[in-house]
């Protein structure tokens, strides 16, 4: 059993990082790589499609599994994520951002896929990925800065009433390559009805970049609060 899996992490690594020595990114998603280069050549030679998501209430779309469609969400639409700041990019009008369903590489399963493109050249990448990836990117870029937290939580059984001590774990695994880094978590969790969850979650992104996309999403928040208060005391004022 231990040697099939070692087999499968080889050829998975093979696919994710062929040609690769440092940091790019995984597959086709790499840094630096341009609308054209990715979402097209999805498009031409894996059969994907195109889908603009423009109104608010079809961002919910993004939630249905719905292989082989790329869905590109516009910046002028996004009140559905304003108070998620996994999403700065969304706000800008030279940014575009596309979410993915579903992409397999080696027969691996990548799901729930974002990027997000500054001037057309990819700065961010997000997904869920399966558990062998930590092990084929240590085989292929050494072993990462990893942190491990811990957490004592209580959650209820709804059924019994019983209340249950547990610990949310948290393990973070980080790859370097100048600004471009790779962060690999792995959550253990326990929600509040006592359920268990594991998955892993995979970011890679242009750090300079996206600070500077959160920097200004902070200032267009200061300045829309701003100009919330005002409207809030003028209308004080008509009463």
């Amino acid at each position: 059993m231990k040697s099939i899996l070692l087999i499968s992490v080889i050829v998975f690594c093979f696919h994710i990082c062929k040609g690769q020595e440092i940091i790019e990114g995984i597959g086709p998603f790499k840094i630096n790589k341009t609308t054209t280069s990715i979402i097209d050549e999805l498009v031409k030679n894996d059969g994907y499609k195109v889908k603009v998501i423009r109104k608010a209430a079809d961002n919910l779309i993004l939630t249905t599994r719905i292989n082989k469609i790329i869905r590109e969400v516009y910046y002028d639409t996004t009140g559905f994520y304003k108070d998620q700041d996994q999403f700065p990019a969304l706000y800008f009008d030279n940014i575009k951002s596309y979410y993915i369903y579903k992409y397999t590489i080696a027969e691996f399963e990548l799901w729930s896929i974002r990027l997000i493109f500054k001037n057309d050249v990819l700065i961010y990448y997000s997904s869920s990925v399966p558990a062998e990836l930590g092990d084929a990117m240590a085989l292929k870029f050494g072993e990462p800065e990893r942190k491990t937290d811990e957490k004592e939580v209580t959650c209820l059984y709804k059924l019994t009433g019983n209340q249950v001590k547990s610990k949310d774990k948290t393990i973070t695994s980080v790859w370097k390559n100048g600004t471009i880094s790779a962060t690999l978590t792995y959550d253990d969790f326990y929600d509040s009805g006592c359920n268990k969850h594991q998955g892993y979650d995979l970011v890679i992104c242009d750090q300079v970049f996206m600070q500077q996309l959160r920097d200004k999403e902070s200032e267009n928040i200061r300045l829309l609060k701003e100009r919330r208060g005002k409207d809030n005391l003028k209308n004080l004022k008509d009463l």
